[in-house]
């Protein structure tokens, strides 16, 4: 009949729709996170700062980060993360990005632990500084592999470029701390800044419809 709808021209059209959703519309919950970790994010970076600046024991850093983001995200699950399900475990046979993004974060530990014996020489502030570069870049590495993998879940580009907005500045970060005096007194503190601009600017564009 000359007025029906070819199954495979209806399963195009949505695949089409799909395609051109935003992160906002498909996963709410991934929107909204940008808000708490806008905050989460300074906060562990002050509290970094203050460990680097008084020299304390560079365990501290992690204990900060792993409170902070720990106490952030399960504000953030028990809000609205639970929404979020196919992002993550439930993820089927797409990337599961938390997977992905720890992934790429804890390859930081090994890449650590291989150059260790060539910077036993180094000085408190130069290791950390070098520890803070690298996991800087890293974490930078990681957003980009979240942007990518998010074109699985039919996000469209706009909203997945944000992601690589991030992989670029933090690159970018991670390689200037060592070199710019003001970053070598001040990295966490600059990271903790920048991230809050990033993350208000990504709550900005993603929220848009």
């Amino acid at each position: 009949m000359s007025g029906e709808i070819e199954p495979d021209d209806l399963r195009e059209e949505l695949e089409t729709i799909k395609e051109a959703m935003g992160l906002q519309e498909r996963y709410s919950g991934a929107t909204s996170m940008w808000l708490l970790f806008g905050l989460a994010v300074p906060v562990a970076s002050a509290l970094s700062q203050y460990v680097f600046t008084e020299r304390l024991a560079p365990w501290l850093h992690a204990v900060v980060w792993a409170g902070v983001l720990g106490v952030g995200f399960a504000i953030w699950y028990a809000v609205a993360g639970k929404e979020e399900g196919e992002v993550g475990i439930g993820a089927g046979a797409r990337p599961n990005l938390f997977v992905q993004f720890g992934l790429v974060y804890f390859t930081v530990i090994p890449v650590q632990a291989a150059v260790g014996p060539f910077l036993q020489d180094l000085g408190y502030v130069e290791e950390a500084l070098f520890v803070q570069s690298l996991i800087v870049v890293f974490v930078g590495l990681a957003y980009g592999v979240l942007g990518s993998s998010l074109a699985a879940y039919r996000v469209r580009l706009r909203d997945r470029a944000v992601f690589y907005v991030g992989t670029a500045w933090m690159v970018a970060l991670g390689v200037a701390i060592p070199q710019v005096d003001f970053l070598r007194a001040w990295p966490h503190a600059t990271f903790g800044g920048v991230y809050l601009v990033y993350a208000l600017g990504t709550y900005a564009v993603l929220s848009r419809t």
